[in-house]
């Protein structure tokens, strides 16, 4: 084999391995990490993501079901307002940011609601092809204990009365240290490109 072509194909597995690196970063996904603040849950956001089904989001960015999925386990009968100590964080519709001025934790309903509530005047309906996102930390006065450890996912925005939005890729909700688990896309572009130095290095010797 010429130097040519093992040019070529170390080339070739490079680009896969970079392939790998960029699918495995540039996913929609909203994200957002929880993590333990001298006892307060201190939420850090990350991502957006775009509308499937256009709904309405209310007044922030709400999602449910946290007891259903035993991510939040706090007092079943509170609901009611919870303030931001230290920090900042945006709610973005379409690239424009709406600063988030509380959480509100809805414990009327079993599912549980959570809310990263915005007092600007924000669209409340989405439509398809919206793009949604949350940027930015903040410390609360929630406990980070009423929290189970763990990685959830959701699938919509919106508060549990309103006809929720949902979302093409979703919410990944960390809660404490979290190892990231790989994308199968980005697992088998990797696969491909060691596969490639191999082969080139094969060759070579031959």
């Amino acid at each position: 084999m010429d130097n040519l072509n093992i040019l070529k194909s170390k080339l070739l597995a490079t680009a896969f391995i970079c392939a790998a690196t960029v699918s495995s970063n540039t996913s929609a996904t909203i994200i957002v990490d929880v993590t333990d603040n001298a006892g307060r849950a201190e939420f850090t956001f990350s991502g957006s993501d775009t509308i499937s089904v256009a709904g309405e989001i209310n007044n922030g960015f709400w999602f449910n079901d946290l007891n259903e999925v035993n991510a939040y386990t706090g007092d079943p009968n509170f609901t009611g307002q919870h303030s931001i100590v230290s920090g900042s964080a945006d709610l973005l519709i379409n690239s424009i940011g709406y600063s988030i001025d509380d959480v509100w934790v809805n414990g009327d309903n079993a599912d549980y609601e959570l809310g990263y509530r915005d007092h600007s005047n924000h669209p409340f309906n989405l439509a398809v092809g919206d793009t949604i996102g949350l940027v930015g930390s903040i410390v609360t006065d929630l406990n980070y204990s009423w929290f189970n450890e763990g990685s959830y996912n959701f699938s919509s925005v919106g508060p549990f009365s309103y006809n929720e939005a949902t979302l093409t890729e979703g919410i990944i909700f960390n809660v404490g240290a979290v190892n990231p688990v790989p994308e199968p896309t980005s697992l088998a572009l990797l696969g491909l490109g060691l596969a490639g130095i191999s082969f080139s290095r094969r060759k070579k010797k031959a």
